[in-house]
């Protein structure tokens, strides 16, 4: 059997279709999405994925599950709901846009500060949040949801996540939350609308 193309010491026993030579398992782990472009539809980085996101979700749930019996010991429950939407949109955005966990949290804290009555004048707004204000401020001025408990469950969640997220794993929130909510099958040519139950 062939060596591996990147150590040239271990057993290539995986066909590599990025470089078109066999690796070794060590390697591929190693180098995978660092110093090898992977080709989306690989098989081993579609199940390294797949494991990654299942481990970050059991992280999230608890993770979560203690926040909420904080925020519930807080007598503030009726965050969690709004929450909950945050997360279930930014879900559906995230399996369609490339975004980090320091840019969830950007994009929560702009959604929190467009609901605050005191104006103030930054940068451009980020990608996220914008996506997230123009599908949820219809709602608030429907009167579907509520602007202060919305605006409060942003900076909640903002701030959860900036203790949450860690500098050696840049997408530990997204993994989880990918991995907790999949994507959504919809018919095609189907465009869904949003359900609202806080």
């Amino acid at each position: 059997m062939a060596v591996c193309a990147l150590c040239e010491q271990r057993t290539g026993d995986r066909a590599c279709p990025a470089l078109g030579r066999r690796i070794c398992s060590t390697c591929c782990g190693t180098h995978r999405r660092k110093t090898v472009r992977c080709i989306p539809s690989c098989t081993f980085l579609v199940a390294a994925e797949r494991h990654l996101r299942e481990r970050r979700a059991r992280e999230l749930v608890q993770a979560w599950a203690e926040w909420q019996g904080h925020l519930s010991a807080e007598g503030q429950e009726d965050l969690w709901r709004y929450v909950e939407l945050l997360a279930q949109l930014l879900a559906d955005m995230l399996h369609t846009t490339d975004a980090d966990d320091e840019h969830v949290e950007s994009a929560v804290a702009f959604l929190a500060q467009t609901l605050s009555p005191i104006t103030i004048v930054g940068a451009a707004p980020p990608m996220l949040g914008r996506m997230l204000t123009e599908t949820l401020l219809p709602l608030v001025q429907e009167g579907r949801l509520s602007a202060p408990t919305l605006r409060d469950a942003a900076q909640a969640l903002s701030g959860w996540l900036g203790a949450y997220r860690t500098t050696e794993d840049t997408h530990r929130f997204v993994h989880g939350l990918l991995g907790l909510i999949p994507p959504q099958d919809r018919p095609e040519g189907h465009q869904g609308g949003l359900i609202v139950r806080p």
